[in-house]
């Protein structure tokens, strides 16, 4: 059986790639004042902010959105803008401002390996999906000559065979970027390596049999979890669906059946989990009574209410509070819910609307992820975050799907 990931064509600018690479597009969803200082840094150049959808803008014009971006796509084709053209793996060292090295690898997946709705599969879901945050996202796909990812794709790599063993030789391989990135990103470098049948047979390690057998104790498949980009992932493979449902196409060598994702070791230490905190918009006095109602051993601490005492693990506090938080949102007792990363983030928010609750969520064990994922599915959503908004991947390849 081939491999799970393969190698890629890219295409990247020979622009300044400060302005062309930005933030993942569900980050600060609740601060468009980043949004509109990033627009101020991009001014009128090549960036990779006119190829994708913030989606702190998803309750405005989406038509007209979506058309300029799948504009701008053919723009930069046609007019040049992506001259240089690389096949092979990217190895990617992102540098963090406070000098932190987390290490990946730019890979393509294959999408029928993959399954938002399964748990049988090679790659899986780690959160659930929300299937309403699909449909807009396929709409900018669809039509789309590229894609550009912030999908992160989590290996089970105790011994560091892969992606550390590679970092060890990147003098030699072609540096192919390097850059400062906007916003407090930090900076980023790739290495192109074109020998990829030596990477191709590094993976195949991870995706064997008899390793997975000996990491999780028993026969399973279960190689990688998708560990940021969940919705994005989802949506590439609802695409890929509709593309095979439409007629006749070539199965195994269509561009779309696979997918653009950076590959990161879930033991690199540069990859950390933070919690991903809730704001709860239009809180009323029943809302309060319901978080008040609560109780247990393990305290959340609250924003503009009284902590709350719930019992459970971290996966089950996650749980309990997505389902109340839900069915306050059916019965009206709040009107909209926000996920924020950062403490300081959620206060400033709440600050600004008197009538929001902040939640100060806990912080999951990485170290358990693949263990609960392999046994119970996935994990409540938003349960996790790799790293705080600005750490998260910044936009910079990109790859033809048609």
């Amino acid at each position: 059986m081939t491999n799970i990931l393969k190698a890629s064509t890219i295409l990247l600018p020979s622009s300044d790639l400060y302005e062309w690479s930005v933030v993942a597009c569900d980050q600060f969803t609740s601060q468009p004042e980043y949004w509109s200082q990033l627009a101020d840094v991009v001014g009128d150049k090549p960036s990779t902010l006119n190829l994708i959808y913030p989606e702190v803008y998803l309750s405005q014009d989406r038509e007209a959105r979506i058309s300029f971006i799948n504009q701008n796509m053919y723009k930069y084709l046609n007019e040049g803008v992506l001259d240089r053209e690389y096949h092979g793996y990217v190895l990617i060292e992102r540098t963090y401002d406070n000098g932190t090295i987390r290490l990946g690898l730019l890979a393509c997946v294959d999408l029928e390996r993959y399954d938002y709705l399964s748990r049988d599969k090679e790659v899986r879901a780690t959160e659930g999906t929300v299937v309403s945050r699909i449909p807009p996202r396929v709409q900018i796909r669809q039509n789309a000559p590229l894609e550009t990812t912030h999908i992160m794709l989590l290996a089970n790599d105790k011994s560091k065979s892969v992606i550390e063993r590679l970092y060890l030789d990147k003098d030699n391989f072609e540096l192919i970027y390097d850059t400062p990135l906007n916003m407090r990103g930090g900076h980023l470098r790739g290495y192109l390596i074109t020998d990829t049948d030596k990477v191709d047979g590094m993976l195949a390690r991870l995706e064997d049999s008899d390793y997975l057998r000996d990491i999780y104790g028993r026969d399973t498949n279960f190689c990688y979890a998708v560990g940021d980009g969940n919705h994005s992932l989802a949506t590439a493979k609802q695409c890929w669906e509709n593309l095979k449902a439409s007629g006749d196409i070539d199965l195994d060598n269509h561009p779309a059946r696979y997918c653009l994702c950076e590959l990161v070791n879930i033991y690199d230490e540069g990859l950390v989990f933070e919690p991903i905190h809730r704001v709860i918009f239009g809180a009323t006095d029943t809302f309060r009574a319901k978080l008040k109602a609560l109780s247990g051993k393990c305290t959340v601490k609250m924003v503009n209410c009284e902590d709350v005492s719930i019992d459970g693990s971290t996966a089950e506090i996650y749980g309990k509070l997505t389902q109340l938080i839900d069915e306050s949102l059916l019965d009206g007792s709040i009107g909209e819910v926000d996920y924020v990363h950062g403490e300081d983030a959620v206060r400033q928010i709440v600050d600004r609307d008197k009538d929001s609750i902040g939640m100060l969520m806990p912080t999951i064990d990485k170290s358990e992820l693949f263990d609960y994922v392999a046994s119970q599915g996935p994990l409540p959503r938003k349960t996790f975050s790799m790293g705080e908004a600005n750490e998260k991947r910044y936009y910079m390849e990109t790859r033809k799907i048609k």
